[in-house]
């Protein structure tokens, strides 16, 4: 009996370290699987980050995988006089809820150096949309230079607020 248990208890811990070793090898490895699937059909990846750590998993308190990926389509970009139009699909991964994937447009102001996000069943006017400074973050800063890049413009020098 003792020889039992001892053998249940090896295959229980066993499980949970093979499930274990799984859960921590798909955060590492979701982002360059899905780059790499993004960018056979044809898109272009504007940003990468490491947002945030989760509790539950905490292997990324130690090394934060990346958990969100911006792409866009270089044929889709529009610069229309002072605004440059984006499609933008958005891959956010939520550790043990999966992945997610948003798609939005985002319009620039090339004079303020703002933007506005334009989901897909917004009918509102450009007017009457809310519009941020592109310098907000790190990484709206850098989707902005590197849309800027895509459509031809020359990068800006700018920086973060």
């Amino acid at each position: 009996m003792k020889k039992f248990v001892l053998i249940l208890i090896l295959v229980v811990v066993v499980a949970v370290l093979l499930l274990l070793s799984l859960r921590i090898y798909l955060d590492y490895t979701w982002a360059p699987k899905t780059i790499q699937e993004f960018e056979e059909k044809g898109f272009v990846i504007l940003d990468s980050s490491p947002d945030y750590s989760n509790v539950t998993a905490p292997w990324s308190l130690v090394k934060t995988p990346v958990t969100s990926i911006w792409f866009a389509k270089k044929a889709w970009i529009r610069l229309n006089s002072n605004y440059l139009t984006v499609p933008i699909v958005h891959v956010q991964y939520r550790y043990f809820a999966g992945v997610e994937v948003r798609d939005y447009w985002t319009v620039y102001n090339l004079e303020s150096h703002e933007e506005t996000v334009i989901l897909p069943d917004s009918f509102k006017k450009l007017e009457d949309e809310t519009w941020q400074s592109v310098s907000r973050s790190e990484s709206s800063l850098a989707i902005y230079r590197e849309v800027l890049s895509l459509a031809g413009k020359d990068s800006l020098h700018l920086e973060i607020d």
